[in-house]
């Protein structure tokens, strides 16, 4: 990892625990880096975006979201990135980074509404009186290419990818995927 990039991870992961910073790169090596990055992400555009019409495909309500958890998990596993499943019902937890230091979330939800399509594009809903109206496929595929983008960055901390069921609705307990987020 460029010091440029560990600058930047270490910039994220300090705000949220206030330590110092012990390096500052130049603003020549941030703008390297961050082009970098985005040639990196040109790259992986395509599966992203398969991803996406995946998950689109297949909108499943809150709580059910169990194929979109799957497909998660199996892109994880592709990555060798460590995961959780079952959090918060069917969300799932994927750690990046070695642990030793701070940690940041980054969060995206899953779940569809209960609505039929008008769409007439090739990746509609199939299922009927499901689809996704609001973006959350997108947010699910976006995180799951920032996986691709950092799995093999070393820097001291932890970035959890944060994959949240049910941020549309409440289970019969009254409480939202992110109430029962539980990880460990």
């Amino acid at each position: 990892m460029s010091a440029a990039t560990k600058h930047l991870l270490t910039v994220a992961l300090n705000k949220c625990t206030q330590a110092k910073i012990t390096h500052e790169p130049s603003i020549k090596e941030i703008i390297s880096e961050v082009k970098h990055m985005l040639e990196r992400a040109k790259e992986i555009q395509d599966k992203i975006i398969s991803l996406r019409r995946t998950i689109h495909i297949n909108p499943e309500l809150s709580f059910q979201e169990h194929e979109t958890a799957a497909l998660i998990a199996q892109t994880l596993g592709e990555l060798n990135t460590e995961y959780q499943t079952g959090v918060g019902k069917t969300g799932v937890v994927a750690r990046i980074g070695n642990g030793n230091g701070p940690a940041i979330g980054i969060r995206a939800d899953m779940d569809a509404l209960p609505m039929t399509e008008a769409n007439t594009v090739d990746y509609r809903s199939q299922n009927e009186g499901k689809m996704h109206a609001c973006g959350h496929d997108a947010h699910t595929a976006i995180l799951m290419g920032v996986a691709m983008l950092l799995k093999d960055e070393k820097f001291d901390g932890e970035i959890r990818l944060i994959f949240q069921p049910s941020e549309e609705n409440w289970d019969e307990e009254g409480k939202s995927g992110a109430v029962r987020k539980e990880c460990r």
